[in-house]
């Protein structure tokens, strides 16, 4: 009698398995596959991980992963998002259907959340389209420091930009007090609340944010970011804001202030949302209006001197904004040194 694929939850016995797939059917040495502390901060639960595995005979033969936005809030919201990740079915398979029979199974498990994903093949583009989601390319806005003689991470005719000057004031924040404190004064965009940043980012394990505090009059928002640094040369990447987009764009003089103070080259932040032409106009280039030899670089590990565009698909039931930050593309390729476990 044949056996049918079966569609199960990944159990901790299954990470072994889970593990040695990643390695041999999607990327030899790849980061889930030999830093467990990764694989379980990213996606681990009690009961095992957060991903769907596609079995026949106890082999796997497709997997998907999914990162769910509730391992950030201590009281999760009611309906927070879903956001797919690593998305692989063998091409040995010989089923057709069954990466999609994972996203079918997946909704059906939680009906009332909303699912995206961030950073899309072409075909997997293809086929979120076909599913009726939304699919849309982010702009990748940067400024970069016009008093710098040579660039050794952007290239080509960079063009000039201005910014006005900010009359409020811009500083550096690590305290989770002060962040808790002055929620009351932030108006998320996207309600996830000051729990989630806090452990998403000033309690990240392996990378190092900075938070940058911008306040005008009664209005209060903070910026994330951290230094990637390549090359000889070191820039300043934007991956979520907490507050209201239309504040970055006021502060830009002081960022750009920022950039030639630190002697960073650029500062970019990759953002799906209607408010990207008001960041344009304070100031924003957006890279996909500049020529075509210039490179501002996605890439850092390891370096990559080339343009990446990235695409987002959303359920109806959710519009945004997209940050960088949102799935897993914020998720580190290398550890430099061993790291906690511990969210």
């Amino acid at each position: 009698m044949t056996v049918a694929m079966q569609i199960t939850e990944c159990t901790p016995e299954d990470l072994p398995a889970l593990q040695a797939f990643i390695d041999q059917h999607w990327r030899k040495d790849h980061i889930l596959a030999r830093e467990q502390a990764v694989l379980d901060w990213y996606y681990g639960t009690e009961h095992g991980c957060n991903f769907l595995l596609a079995r026949k005979d106890g082999e796997i033969f497709a997997v998907l992963g999914y990162i769910d936005a509730d391992r950030f809030y201590p009281q999760p919201p009611e309906h927070s998002e879903l956001w797919l990740a690593l998305w692989k079915v063998r091409d040995d398979t010989g089923v057709p259907g069954l990466g999609l029979r994972l996203i079918l199974a997946l909704k059906k498990h939680y009906p009332q959340r909303p699912i995206s994903v961030l950073g899309l093949s072409e075909a997997a583009s293809k086929i979120y389209s076909l599913l009726r989601y939304q699919v849309k390319t982010l702009d990748q806005l940067f400024i970069h420091n016009q008093h710098l003689d040579t660039y050794r991470l952007l290239h080509g005719c960079l063009p000039a930009y201005s910014c006005q000057a900010f009359g409020g004031e811009v500083s550096l924040v690590d305290s989770v007090e002060q962040l808790r404190a002055e929620a009351v004064r932030v108006c998320d965009s996207r309600q996830r609340g000051v729990e989630y940043f806090i452990h998403r980012y000033l309690r990240n394990p392996f990378n190092d944010y900075q938070l940058f505090r911008i306040e005008q009059g009664d209005q209060l928002c903070y910026a994330i970011g951290r230094v990637m640094s390549a090359n000889g040369g070191s820039a300043l990447r934007l991956v979520d804001l907490y507050g209201q987009l239309p504040m970055l764009g006021q502060a830009l003089g002081w960022f750009e202030q920022h950039l030639q103070r630190q002697g960073l080259e650029y500062m970019d932040l990759y953002l799906c949302s209607e408010q990207s032409a008001q960041l344009q106009a304070c100031g924003f280039i957006n890279r996909a209006d500049c020529a075509g030899d210039v490179i501002v670089p996605n890439y850092f590990e390891p370096f990559v001197a080339q343009n990446v565009n990235l695409q987002c698909a959303m359920e109806n039931g959710f519009t945004g904004p997209v940050f960088k930050a949102d799935g897993d593309q914020e998720r580190p390729n290398q550890l430099p040194s061993p790291v906690s476990e511990e969210i």
